[in-house]
Order: C-alpha cells, then structure tokens, then sequence
C-alpha cells in the first residue's frame, strides 16, 4: 500500500553531507575466557537530516526544549532508540528523547534530539568547537556584567 507521504526526497535533501552524524549504544558484557568484560560504547554512522525545532514548537513545550534541541528524521528506524542511544553531531552530545513511528503514514522515522554538551576534541569534538564555547562564554560574561 503506497504511504500518505513520500519523505525520502526531502531526507536524502537535507541529510548532513558536510557532518557526519554518529549513533552511540551501549553495547552489552559477556564472559570472555570464564572472566566478565564489561560492554562499551559502539559508534555507527548514520544517515539522516538533523533539524531544529521551531520557534512555535520550543514556546509550546513550556521550556523542555530548548534552541540546541534538534529532531532527527532517518528513512530506517534506529533499534530501541530509548535504552540509551546518543547522537553525536556537529561537535555536539544529543540524547534521544522521543522516537515517533510514522511507518503508517509514511517512510520516516522522527526522533527528538535533546541536547547534553558540546564536544571536546578528545570527545570527536573539534577545536573550532572549543573556540566557539570559550568565545560563547565571554559573550554570555560580558552579558551578565552589563547588566
């Protein structure tokens, strides 16, 4: 049965070409050679276009979003997106929020993307990024000094 919408132009659109956008889970422990190892963390690539919330959106929510919140809209769904699956993207730490399954109405699959840090270098963040927070932070200074 053909679906209500068709979003997969508009994915492979506005999909990050110039970012890359990283899945982060956790993957499970096991017994190796009778002893327990710990799971760590595995990053996958994904494909998918990352976009803010609007305006309307952010002053509906009564502040649980915020303007470094995004939405990500992906063509194939992310296994059990709420067990702790994070988002790094453009030197940015996204938790997800909320998945939203639209696989009766259409091929996309819409998760909400809360924001928890910036990056550092040694994160998969970049220098420009730190240079960008510290001059982020003088600015939000000079701000509280002038008031």
């Amino acid at each position: 049965m053909a679906k209500l919408y068709n979003f997969n132009r508009l994915i492979a659109k506005y999909s990050a070409q110039c970012a890359p956008i990283t899945l982060v889970t956790a993957s499970e422990g096991g017994y190796v050679g009778g002893k327990y190892v710990r799971g760590g963390e595995v990053e996958t690539a994904i494909v998918g276009a990352v976009v803010p919330f609007s305006d309307g959106k952010i002053y509906q929510s009564g502040g649980a979003l915020t303007t470094k919140d995004r939405q990500l809209y992906m063509q194939s769904p992310i296994t059990n997106p709420l067990t702790g699956a994070k988002v790094k993207y453009k030197g940015n730490l996204y938790n997800i929020e909320q998945d939203t399954n639209y696989e009766d109405y259409a091929d996309a699959y819409v998760y909400s993307l809360k924001w928890v840090k910036a990056l550092s270098e040694s994160d998969g963040g970049t220098a420009d990024d730190e240079a960008d927070n510290y001059q982020q932070s003088l600015s939000d200074l000079a701000e509280v000094t002038d008031d």
